[in-house]
């Protein structure tokens, strides 16, 4: 098993497959685990794995594939299918601990196309035209477009001839942009902690010694710095 943060391994997917997750719980869909495999292996049959998946049902269908790759290639390891599939975020972090740890181990090397073989497997399996042209839409110069294959799938923002300097720049935009988010939810976490405890404070504060009382409030409107905040102190 690996010890990369979320971080690392969402920034990982998205370098190997060519995706543009952000949450590790995307992972639940099933999707990124098959490809992750076919990486290695380059036989899961991707014709079968649900890329427009949005369903928990269509997600177990995604892991039923994984499975069977697991079985055709003697992997012991156990699926937890049944919390996977909720995309919660500590399941699929240590699955994709894991899963990460096994490609370390077994890939070939070289490069792989992830969003290359997801366009075969979607190209083999589309219906043909006449029976869905009302789905799509064409614009005025006669092209179509087609909706993103699901959550975080969309076509890659980087090409392979991209100049190197260029793609280590987008590791740096996404990094940056995935420590932001985890920052704004641990901020919003924290913050909610304090309104509750404010809230408690109020409820309670005729029932508190005031020495204790004076003390939390103290804590709770203090900076950084440890000087108290004034009343007209602005933000």
């Amino acid at each position: 098993m690996s010890t990369e943060s979320r971080i690392e391994l969402v920034l990982w997917i998205n370098e190997l497959l060519q995706l543009n997750y952000t949450n590790v719980r995307q992972a639940g869909t099933g999707v990124a685990y098959c490809q992750i495999m076919d990486s290695i292996y380059g036989d899961v049959p991707l014709t079968k794995v649900k890329f427009q998946c949005r369903h928990e049902y269509e997600f177990i269908h995604n892991f039923k594939v994984l499975q069977r790759s697991f079985v055709k290639h003697k992997i012991d390891k156990i699926i937890p299918v049944e919390r996977l599939v909720k995309c919660g975020f500590q399941e699929n972090l240590a699955f994709l601990q894991w899963i990460k740890g096994y490609w370390d181990q077994m890939y070939p090397g070289g490069r792989y196309d992830g969003a290359a073989r997801r366009q075969q497997s979607i190209d083999k399996t589309s219906p043909p035209m006449s029976t869905v042209g009302h789905r799509r839409r064409r614009h005025s110069n006669g092209s179509i477009s087609t909706a993103s294959l699901s959550s975080g799938i969309t076509s890659p923002s980087l090409n392979p001839h991209t100049s190197p300097s260029l793609r280590d720049l987008h590791r740096q935009r996404q990094h940056l942009l995935l420590a932001m988010d985890g920052f704004e939810k641990e901020r919003d976490f924290y913050f909610s902690k304090l309104e509750a405890i404010e809230a408690f404070l109020q409820d309670q504060g005729q029932k508190l010694q005031p020495p204790t009382l004076f003390k939390l409030q103290t804590i709770l409107t203090s900076p950084s710095n440890g000087q108290r905040l004034e009343d007209d102190d602005t933000f």
